[in-house]
């Protein structure tokens, strides 16, 4: 499993992986590569502005990394061929680049659509967010298959009227894609989750918080009740429901965080707060840190990833990237500054 860092101006990149062989051989074979990726990166980037050009993050799996350049860049000078000038936008990433085997392709030229948030990739689909229009209330949602080279439109607020894409958060995992709508007739929110290869029904879930999560054949998110709330575990294949916690209060799940890893649910009600663990094979719930400082970004079966905001009075406030393991042990696996250019936990 991956999680990508990248702090202030250099993209660091740390892979935990588990139950592959010789764990610390293939950490250090990707490291090298990864540790070339930077040094390409810092020898690339032109910035007369002194804008600080940073990539985003998009994803990818053992043997892609998939990025896009951010809003704040300048230019990016990458060597060969290939759309390398990348015009300033305020409205989200622009082009959309595969790094494979070494090479550098670009995949989208995304200026000046304006393409924003929401860019989740599973290693093959990639799913990314239209900016509205000035005078539009809602955004589009497109998916690029980087096996065939297609985009297509996933959602278009025009082909469904009273619905609208205003929290563009994407989960992409196992050829599907789940996103939040909102149903404005209703008042409420809409789960759709949507097979990318177009084999399976499209399943939709209503009256749902926009905190979800979605991992292989299962799916996590807080359904509303009324004044409470529950969080739930759906099976896409099966369409059973289980309850992981029940009466949750809907002033406390509107901060709230997700996340899945193979065997376990992992939530935070609050930023702050403490953080649950769900056993899948085993149906236990259990705190299991009471005290945390930050939110929770992301878990695996042996930890949890927390990104916490620093404050400081005299000086610039950072930000801190922590992994606890299941053992409770605290490791900072990042700190740097809080300046609106870095800080992408991935």
């Amino acid at each position: 499993m991956q999680r990508l860092a990248l702090i202030s101006g250099v993209l660091f990149i740390t892979l935990f992986v588990g139950g592959c062989g010789d764990v610390r051989d293939f950490n250090n074979s990707v490291e090298e590569l990864f540790t070339d990726v930077q040094q390409s990166i810092e020898q690339a980037v032109a910035d007369p502005l002194g804008a600080k050009p940073f990539p985003v993050i998009v994803g990818g799996d053992s043997e892609k990394l998939y990025y896009a350049t951010s809003l704040t860049d300048v230019r990016l000078n990458f060597p060969g061929d290939g759309n390398d000038v990348v015009f300033p936008s305020f409205s989200g990433p622009s082009n959309l680049y595969q790094y494979a085997d070494r090479e550098r392709t670009l995949l989208q030229p995304l200026v000046p659509t304006g393409a924003y948030f929401g860019l989740a990739t599973d290693g093959r689909f990639i799913v990314y967010a239209k900016a509205p229009p000035s005078n539009g209330p809602s955004g589009k949602l497109h998916v690029i298959d980087t096996l065939t080279g297609t985009d297509r439109a996933l959602f278009l607020p025009s082909n469904e009227p009273g619905l609208l894409l205003v929290h563009p958060s994407v989960k992409v995992s196992a050829g599907r894609a789940a996103y939040s709508l909102q149903d404005t007739e209703n008042d409420s929110f809409v789960l759709r989750v949507k097979d990318l290869a177009g084999s399976e029904p499209t399943i939709e879930v209503e009256n749902v918080g926009s905190t979800f999560s979605l991992d292989n054949d299962r799916l996590a998110f807080i359904r509303r009740n009324g004044p409470t709330s529950d969080l739930v575990l759906k099976g896409l294949s099966t369409g059973e429901d289980i309850v992981i916690e029940g009466h949750l209060d809907d002033g406390r799940v509107l901060g709230s965080r997700i996340v899945m890893s193979d065997n376990s649910v992992v939530w935070q009600d609050e930023n702050s707060g403490p953080i649950f663990r769900y056993d899948i094979p085993t149906g236990e719930t259990r705190v299991w840190k009471d005290t945390v400082t930050g939110f929770l970004v992301g878990a695996t079966d042996e930890f949890f990833i927390v990104e916490e905001y620093v404050y400081r009075s005299n000086q610039a406030d950072q930000i801190r990237v922590t992994r606890t393991d299941s053992a409770g042990e605290v490791r900072t696996l990042a700190t740097f500054v809080e300046e609106g250019l870095a800080g992408q936990t991935q």
